[in-house]
């Protein structure tokens, strides 16, 4: 895993910026390190302001583009909006592990990708990272979800009418997948300690319970309930 990556796609992801129009208005975007707008989440902003999203929203939603980049350069995301440009959608375990990064403080991932840290400290400092609340996570995979459909639509507008109808459920299953793993509760703290009853409902839960109530989507499903089957007759 490579801690960054070549300085122009760095450069997409450098720091938000709020422009106070004449009339008043602010409007928060993510600038490049020489101080341009940078293109695609500039692309994100201006679809939020004709949704009249409030300022800070946007605001909110550019800073979570930020914790994005960081994201995309720990995980050696290489190529990443070519790839969406071109069709060549994110697999399920590149999904989750945005996903999953997601829950991270954004200092931290500076901390982590700077190259003068070495894979010991790294390795140190991500296995006792402290996470953020459900409610962060959940808006940043949301931010995300809108920031990649958006590059992949930009992608699939310029594709002949036979791609554009192979790409399009694709992309939505994609972004679904993505939104499936935002957090449901408020707090990512976890409980110290499992009631005896509680783990025995989802003991007899395992053995004749169906796995679709509860998760809907089917890659979802699949996973978990192959996770939660392993802990529960593992004796874990």
């Amino acid at each position: 895993m490579s801690p960054y990556l070549p300085i122009a796609f760095n450069r997409n992801f450098h720091h938000v910026r709020i422009h106070v129009r004449p009339n008043g208005e602010r409007f928060p975007t993510v600038f490049d390190s020489s101080g341009v707008p940078a293109h695609y989440p500039t692309c994100v902003m201006l679809d939020l302001r004709a949704k009249n999203a409030a300022a800070l929203t946007m605001e909110a939603v550019a800073n979570d583009l930020l914790h994005l980049g960081q994201v995309l350069i720990f995980e050696d995301f290489k190529n990443f909006h070519q790839r969406l440009e071109d069709g060549d959608y994110l697999d399920d375990y590149e999904i989750e592990i945005i996903a999953e990064r997601m829950g991270l403080e954004t200092s931290l991932l500076r901390k982590l990708n700077n190259p003068k840290v070495t894979a010991a400290d790294r390795n140190r400092l991500l296995e006792k990272a402290p996470t953020t609340v459900n409610q962060t996570k959940s808006r940043r995979i949301t931010s995300a979800a809108r920031y990649i459909d958006l590059v992949a639509r930009i992608g699939e507008a310029k594709a002949g009418p036979a791609e554009k109808r192979r790409r399009a459920p694709l992309r939505k299953e994609m972004i679904n997948f993505l939104k499936e793993l935002r957090p449901k509760g408020r707090s990512s703290r976890t409980r110290s300690a499992i009631r005896a009853d509680d783990l025995a409902k989802v003991v007899a839960f395992v053995a004749t319970g169906d796995p679709a109530k509860i998760w809907s989507n089917e890659r979802l499903r699949s996973r978990n309930w192959a996770i939660v089957s392993l802990l529960v007759f593992g004796g874990l």
